[in-house]
């Protein structure tokens, strides 16, 4: 019995090894770990401390304990401290004014796309995964993209079998199917005699080691030589209890499975070298600059998501150039907007744009309501309201949102939100659309918004009445 259950311990531990190509990925990650939060490293204060008085007794017993109960009370603000380290790097650059920013372009929403891509998909071993998707532009035609990848215990047998791009400047949107066999993908598996070997594995026998792979914002591009998949690489920049997360360059995955590696001046694809999550993640370093102000006062600011698709919006400006845009809030229960943060995705420098409005605007927090006041007699349990992104225009800001039905798969409406006044210029989808039609309702000045539209129509109807009145008192005299 002993030997039985003394083999079954060794062959798990075999099996964990295989499966994790020896532990090659757990060390990977621990070390990745530790660079993203070297103040982590506190942690083990507390359980040292309390580890070597268990045995003591008197005033050492006394003094570990001390020790270990201060270091666990102080780790939260040393988290945030840390933050506040990580932010020093970040240089942050005062607009006096905002450029035009088109949100117009990105006509269909995340979740409408994936709708429409994942019904091309009639591979019953295969599907697509909403949380892999990107956008990128060509021009000024945002595309979203999907690799074919198989799913459940196909990962084992199958490999990816092509991609799907989705147009998302036009409605119905132009759906494409590229089917080609390609070697790896973000979740096939070879079973070889020593180990499982995977995409993460190879990446990291390539110089990935200790390096966060970031597959939610990877990309599939149609080229000549087929879809290939374009991976991001990021490392940390390691201060004293802090690290800045900063992009190393990006791995470029061929069908037949030929692996290169690129620095982000090197690459020669049309794709933000700036990843979304690092943008992200630098924000959310920059809320904790004066770290004591932001926990203690609440003075700092809050990026807020609503939907399924979160800040940061790609957005382009009049001369093309794309933008990371965040519309943050004051934290707490205030959910005006107070400011825009610009982070020039085609550049891998930790440098922030801001901008304070002189007057708080509606955020995104309260899109939703102004929306659904705007249409009260919509049925609201069967719509949904996707993607509030910033479209600012001459210095008025809008919240574009887009309004389906629950599925994602029919657009109702588009509308404009005026953060400034709260007015709602709706355009009804009724039939083929597009961003240049959008731009223009959005633009031209014979637009009726929603209120003002309601406004006018009781004005007609209370002039009609009182001429109707008018007539009627006219004639009572006549009578009399």
């Amino acid at each position: 019995m002993r030997r039985l259950v003394l083999a079954y311990l060794v062959a798990q531990i075999l099996l964990i090894l295989y499966w994790t190509n020896w532990l090659v990925l757990p060390l990977s990650y621990t070390i990745l770990f530790l660079k993203a939060n070297p103040a982590s490293v506190f942690t083990l204060i507390p359980i040292i401390a309390f580890a070597l008085a268990y045995p003591l007794r008197g005033w050492k017993r006394l003094t570990l304990v001390t020790l270990g109960v201060i270091t666990l009370i102080s780790l939260p603000f040393l988290y945030f401290y840390s933050l506040s380290v990580g932010s020093v790097p970040i240089k942050v650059i005062k607009l006096k004014e905002l450029p035009n920013l088109y949100g117009v372009y990105r006509l269909i929403p995340l979740q409408t796309a994936y709708a429409y891509a994942l019904d091309r998909i009639q591979i019953p071993t295969h599907t697509i995964y909403f949380s892999e998707s990107y956008v990128y532009y060509n021009g000024t035609r945002p595309i979203y993209n999907w690799l074919i990848e198989p799913e459940g215990l196909n990962v084992l047998i199958y490999g990816p079998l092509g991609a799907v791009f989705v147009y998302g400047d036009e409605y119905p949107p132009s759906v494409k199917v590229v089917k080609e066999s390609l070697v790896w993908g973000l979740h096939n598996v070879k079973l070889k005699p020593l180990y499982a070997d995977t995409l993460t594995f190879e990446l990291i026998m390539r110089g990935a080691f200790g390096k966060e792979l970031v597959y939610e914002d990877s990309v599939q591009v149609m080229t000549p030589k087929g879809v290939i998949t374009i991976v991001p690489s990021v490392n940390y920049k390691v201060l004293f209890l802090g690290s800045l997360p900063y992009i190393e360059g990006f791995y470029v995955v061929y069908p037949n499975g030929t692996i290169n590696f690129f620095k982000p001046q090197e690459l020669r694809y049309k794709i933000p070298l700036l990843p979304e999550k690092v943008a992200r993640e630098w924000l959310e370093r920059l809320r904790y600059r004066d770290w004591v102000q932001a926990v203690f006062f609440h003075n700092t600011f809050q990026i807020r998501d609503v939907g399924s698709n979160p800040q940061p919006y790609l957005l382009l400006d009049e001369k093309g150039n794309e933008w990371w845009v965040f519309v943050a809030e004051p934290p707490g229960n205030t959910y005006a907007a107070y400011k825009i943060f610009l982070l020039n995705a085609s550049s891998t420098k930790p440098l922030v744009y801001e901008y304070d409005l002189e007057k708080p605007q509606i955020g995104i927090s309260k899109v939703v309501s102004y929306i659904v006041k705007a249409h009260p007699n919509w049925a609201w349990d069967e719509l949904s309201v996707q993607e509030p992104m910033p479209v600012i225009i001459n210095g008025t800001i809008y919240w574009k949102v887009t309004i389906t039905t629950r599925d994602g798969r029919g657009l109702i409406s588009i509308d404009f939100l005026n953060a400034k006044d709260g007015t709602v210029k709706s355009y009804m989808v009724k039939g083929k659309t597009n961003s240049q039609m959008l731009l223009k309702f959005l633009t031209s000045k014979g637009y009726k918004n929603v209120r003002n539209a309601t406004v006018a129509k009781l004005i007609k109807i209370i002039e009609k009445l009182k001429e109707e009145l008018n007539e009627l008192e006219r004639l009572i005299k006549e009578l009399r």
